[in-house]
């Protein structure tokens, strides 16, 4: 890196300790020398033994496994200033990350009371551009959740329209357009985005309020007891029973879904 920090020799414990991969190395190796040389003096108290021997296997394997998530999701976070080309390459990085910290406040800020439509899309269309996509969810949400299901269709289709096919957070934004949607009694569209999203995740990682949001279009289309609608507001309600996530919110569907509690 050019400039004042490259330019300066670096010391030897400097050298070793330069980025954060060397300092996690160094923790890693500490943590293990202490753990192992306990080991051999406890060796014969099997009470602390055990546990500590698990310990020195697993703990390494547990830090390599962060590592890696830490690569694949925010590699940036592994390099030093000094391992840049340039000091222009460093502060660019950093003003993608300035970036990213100023919209998301930006985002939080905003005020369903008292923002506009427009500017709450200008805002979504600066985290589409940054890829945080599911801070652009959040945006959405925020309407959704003041009541206000026409603008967070609005922003949550602008969304989906901004971002390819196959992109891993999409699924999100097409059950929130679902959910907003059943927020303006449009169920027909409501299935058709929540079954969007499950053809997406697949039913078997659908989660509850996935499945009972499906239950509760259908059943608000349904006309008897052995018409179709009927028949996928069983089968989604069933679904949604079955999950193991279902119990510890079931309250919290009675409230959101009052029409349909007695069958919850």
């Amino acid at each position: 890196m050019s400039g004042s920090l490259g330019d300066r020799p670096l010391s030897a414990a400097a050298a070793v300790v330069r980025n954060p991969l060397s300092v996690i190395a160094l923790f890693v190796l500490l943590v293990e020398t202490i753990a192992t040389v306990t080991l051999v003096q406890v060796s014969d108290r099997d009470v602390i033994a055990i546990p500590l021997a698990w310990f020195v296997v697993l703990f390494p394997l547990l830090i390599a496994s962060l590592f890696f998530v830490t690569l694949w999701r925010k590699h940036e976070c592994l390099y030093s200033p000094m391992e840049y080309r340039s000091d222009e390459a460093f502060l660019s990085a950093m003003d993608d990350r300035l970036e990213r910290v100023e919209v998301r406040q930006e985002a939080a800020d905003l005020n369903p009371q008292t923002t506009d439509e427009e500017q709450s899309l200008r805002v979504v269309d600066r985290l589409v551009a940054l890829n945080d996509i599911r801070a652009a969810v959040k945006v959405g949400r925020t309407f959704l959740e003041a009541g206000q299901h026409d603008i967070a269709v609005r922003i949550f289709s602008h969304i989906i329209e901004k971002i390819p096919l196959t992109h891993g957070d999409r699924y999100n934004a097409l059950a929130n357009l679902g959910y907003a949607q059943i927020g303006l009694a449009r169920y027909e569209d409501a299935i058709s985005s929540l079954n969007d999203c499950l053809s997406l995740i697949g039913e078997r990682n659908g989660f509850p309020w996935h499945f009972l949001a499906l239950a509760y279009a259908h059943f608000r289309l349904s006309k008897s007891a052995r018409d179709a609608h009927h028949k996928q507001f069983q089968k989604n309600l069933d679904l949604a029973k079955k999950h193991r996530r279902y119990s510890e919110n079931r309250r919290f569907f009675m409230k959101l879904y009052p029409d349909m509690a007695e069958h919850l």
